[in-house]
């Protein structure tokens, strides 16, 4: 399997083969590649780029007792590659088609949210279309563009010493212990509630929690001490509890990267916009799950606490509608 991903961030393939002479086959097509469409990028932008590196990336399978395929990571770093200049993804497919052949290469992840904002307009997608079909990759290269989420404040947690934008503090409260605490994260303890939100963005994950100023029952296997910060995913269930203070994800959130906006009912219109050239995409992803978790309680999309609207369920919804 190999994708490819292009944007101003840079382009990073992945290939497993399923036999090593194909892989060394595909190793010295890496290498072509890279040599042509470093040129051509250079001359269409003079910017420095680090040597693309060919390395296994399925160690996973190793540990867990299996024998993997032979594998290669392919991948430009560094500067701006320019999205805009078809050339070097056209040679680059062309090249790779011609070996280790057609098929290798099975998708294209476009970018057209924040610096590939130039790949929104339908026309746009179509000659993306056009250009898989002219390297002859038709029917077997598919054509994935992203979209942008929603995106929480700088931070979100803790940001230049302070609070983060959207973060809202909420005095005397904290999870109900008789709620549901399946998505109860980790519970740590910090010597004051500035350090318990540098925690929360250090280990990322949590949508709320509560910190104690001083010791809580909250029921059977419940009991908190001073200094305790209890992370948790999903809405919480407040209560009214004097001795601590309820934090939530829940404010701030908008659209930073989109050309025309970030809510699900958005992304879910752009796709429909695509869905109506004459080679629809064939998929869809959205850019970046970290920050669903982060705006999982925000409003901004319509949504509460009770009812969330920006959840990666409705982003799922989103493409799956959009495409029809």
């Amino acid at each position: 399997m190999l994708a490819c991903t292009s944007g101003t961030d840079g382009v990073t393939a992945t290939a497993s083969s399923s036999a090593r002479s194909r892989d060394r086959r595909a190793g010295s097509a890496c290498g072509r590649a890279r040599g042509s469409a470093q040129s051509q990028l250079r001359a269409l932008a003079p910017i420095p780029l680090k040597t693309s590196s060919c390395s296994d990336v399925d160690e996973r399978r190793r540990h867990a007792g299996r024998s993997p395929p032979p594998s290669f990571e392919y991948s430009f770093d560094g500067g701006e590659i320019p999205y805009y200049g078809p050339d070097p993804w056209d040679s680059t497919l062309k090249q790779l088609n011609a070996d280790p052949g057609v098929g290798f290469v099975n998708a294209i992840h476009l970018q057209c949210y924040s610096g590939g904002q130039g790949n929104v307009d339908p026309r746009v997608i179509q000659q993306w279309q056009d250009l898989i079909a002219s390297a002859g990759s038709a029917g077997t290269t598919v054509l994935i563009p992203g979209l942008g989420t929603v995106q929480a404040q700088p931070g979100p947690w803790w940001y230049e010493n302070a609070i983060g934008g959207s973060v809202v503090t909420r005095q005397g409260l904290a999870m109900d212990g008789r709620a549901d605490w399946s998505k109860h994260l980790r519970t740590l303890n910090y010597p004051n509630a500035s350090a318990a939100l540098q925690g929360a963005q250090s280990w990322g994950g949590a949508t709320f929690f509560f910190y104690c100023q001083a010791p809580v029952d909250l029921g059977p296997g419940r009991q908190f001490a001073a200094g305790d910060a209890v992370f948790f995913a999903g809405a919480p269930s407040w209560r009214p509890v004097p001795q601590c203070t309820g934090y939530s994800l829940s404010g701030g959130c908008s659209n930073i990267y989109n050309v025309g906006g970030a809510c699900p009912a958005d992304l879910q219109q752009q796709y429909k916009a695509w869905r109506g050239i004459r080679t629809p995409p064939q998929g869809g992803f959205i850019w970046l799950y970290d920050s669903v978790v982060d705006c999982f309680l925000c409003g901004c999309c319509g949504g509460s606490e009770q009812n969330p609207a920006t959840t990666a369920q409705a982003y799922r919804n989103a493409i799956m509608n959009g495409l029809g």
